[in-house]
């Protein structure tokens, strides 16, 4: 990948990561929002590979991106809520 194809990569995470924030109130600021959004992009890029569904265009990027966020930060919830 190149240098501004990982750039737009790191803008769609922190974007899904920031919508992630809202959606799924609680626990993390702005930065753990973040990075948790990035996280979730990676995660959602891992899943939907799979199914052979690879975003298309921005926008697809982004939904792929915030629902791999929003369940990223559903299963550290639950992973929590195990632990404690």
């Amino acid at each position: 990948m190149s240098i501004e194809g990982w750039l737009v990569f790191l803008v769609v995470g922190e974007i899904a990561g920031w919508m992630t924030g809202v959606i799924m109130r609680g626990g993390n600021n702005l930065i753990g929002d973040m990075i948790i959004g990035t996280l979730g992009a990676l995660t959602g890029a891992f899943i939907f590979s799979f199914f052979n569904a690879g975003a298309l265009n921005l926008i697809g990027s982004l939904v792929i991106a915030f629902i791999g966020g929003v369940g990223f930060v559903f299963l550290l919830r639950k992973i929590s809520q195990v632990t404690t």
